[in-house]
């Protein structure tokens, strides 16, 4: 798995409502060739010496008297995921930032596109920070079985069809618990998104698709969603322009904001959202 590097940017604070913010990301396309695949082989030689297999339950899970297993049993103890952190005073934030690893179909018929990425969240809970480290990067990095017993926020994309979780050849899941109590949490995800397509001026039309994030059931008085604030706008939403192809389309831009957004049902969490903007060229023009 690639992990997207954070750059160091200004701080970009978005003011505190009681209505639904929503992030966005935006993409443009254009006509485009595909690129013939490279195969790349590898020499033949002598087979690597392998180091010696690691006795991860021994040794290695304890420093000194602190066991990474009693750590996290520690944590554990009278926590209730139920209840978010810092329930009744200020609201959780909760950073996120996407990696884009491909588009795989835009649909002009179903009116939709299919792209697969990384998905990551930054938030801080202090009922999981940490006394006694057992190792000096200060932080644990666990799987979906320690996911299922913390509280997490409650994203989705509102503008999903479908999307499916990728299981091999595990769940690809994993969340990092750091000293001070800061969570990461990445999973990789496939999704068909809603792309309201205008075709006004096909076939020399541009279309702007995004992704919509934003929580299920809070309002901004308990979550508030923000693009990664101490990364820059390329590491928010991370996308290698080479390897996204497209037939007939090319990606022109991917830009993240964020928007206040109001529903039926009561006031809901900010909501932000990525916005890709592609243009279509028709070869045979």
């Amino acid at each position: 798995m690639n992990a997207a590097s954070d750059a160091a940017v200004g701080k970009s604070s978005l003011p505190f409502h009681s209505l639904p913010l929503m992030l966005a990301l935006s993409l443009f396309i254009n006509s485009t060739t595909t690129s013939p695949s490279t195969v790349m082989v590898a020499a033949a030689g002598p087979s690597p010496t392998l180091p010696p297999p690691v006795d991860v339950a021994g040794e290695h899970d304890a420093v000194g008297a602190v066991s990474v297993t009693d750590i996290l049993n520690k944590l554990l103890e009278n926590y209730d995921k139920r209840v978010r952190p810092n329930y009744g005073a200020k609201a959780v934030e909760v950073d996120v930032t996407m990696e884009i690893t491909s588009i795989s179909s835009m649909s002009e018929v179903d009116m939709d596109f299919t792209i697969d990425i990384y998905f990551r969240q930054f938030w801080t809970d202090p009922r999981l920070i940490i006394k006694t480290f057992p190792n000096k990067d200060e932080q644990i990095t666990v799987g979906q079985e320690m996911m299922d017993r913390i509280w997490m926020p409650d994203t989705f994309f509102p503008n999903e069809k479908k999307s499916f979780f990728h299981h091999s050849t595990t769940i690809n899941k994993f969340l990092r618990i750091r000293k001070n109590g800061s969570l990461y949490t990445s999973v990789r995800l496939t999704n068909t998104l809603d792309c309201e397509l205008d075709l006004s001026y096909f076939p020399l039309d541009y279309q702007n698709c995004s992704v919509e994030i934003e929580s299920y059931g809070y309002a901004t008085t308990d979550i508030q969603y923000f693009w990664k604030r101490d990364a820059g706008p390329f590491d928010q939403v991370a996308y290698k322009p080479k390897k996204l192809k497209l037939p007939q389309f090319k990606i022109l831009s991917a830009v993240p904001h964020s928007r206040m957004e109001g529903t039926g049902t009561g006031k809901k969490a900010m909501q932000p959202k990525s916005s890709w903007f592609f243009t279509y060229l028709n070869p045979n023009f």
